[in-house]
């Protein structure tokens, strides 16, 4: 592992999460409503930030939550773009716990494994909007059939799309200032 590389990793949420984020100026990883929480029966470790390599995973969680939500009006997702060193990233054990659904024998992965194969790892401290988390797309959830971007939302929901690396060219990012 090199110190100084920095990986381009994706995390998705929904659009009333992703205005609190503008808000605080942080991904945060701690003090936070998880989605998943200790009643869900695949519920997030705390004090974690998952991220993704695939930014149609990123999509397909951020709009999985959306529309399952209670947050009523959540009809937009926020896909941000961190760029993150490894040096501070770990296997997404969670993840690798749900997908092999085998809680005794979980494979010790590196980070790298783990994304390679579970498309997922976690990060044990916040991000900062403007240095970590550079961009930001927003996109409809996939029950907003009327919206242009649709048709992306639903192909990044579809099983079989769902873990592909490639990103519509059809996305506007969108830069995120850094505030000193």
């Amino acid at each position: 592992m090199n110190p100084s590389s920095k990986l381009v990793l994706f995390h998705g949420t929904t659009e009333m999460k992703g205005k609190s984020i503008f808000q605080s100026r942080l991904l945060r990883h701690n003090h936070i409503q998880r989605a998943y929480d200790s009643d869900h029966l695949f519920p997030t470790t705390d004090n974690f930030l998952y991220l993704t390599n695939s930014f149609n995973f990123a999509v397909y969680c951020s709009n999985r939550v959306a529309v399952s939500s209670e947050e009523g009006e959540s009809k937009k997702l926020y896909i941000f773009k961190c760029r993150v060193p490894e040096i501070i990233l770990e296997a997404d054990l969670d993840e690798i716990r749900y997908s092999t659904l085998n809680d005794q024998e979980i494979p010790n992965l590196t980070v790298l494994e783990s994304l390679n194969l579970y498309h997922s790892a976690r990060v044990a401290q916040s991000l900062s909007l403007g240095r970590e988390v550079l961009e930001y797309a927003v996109l409809p959830t996939a029950i907003e059939y009327s919206h242009p971007l649709n048709s992306i939302t639903r192909m990044c929901t579809t099983p079989s799309k769902r873990t592909q690396l490639v990103i519509p060219e059809e996305i506007e990012w969108i830069q995120i200032e850094q505030n000193d």
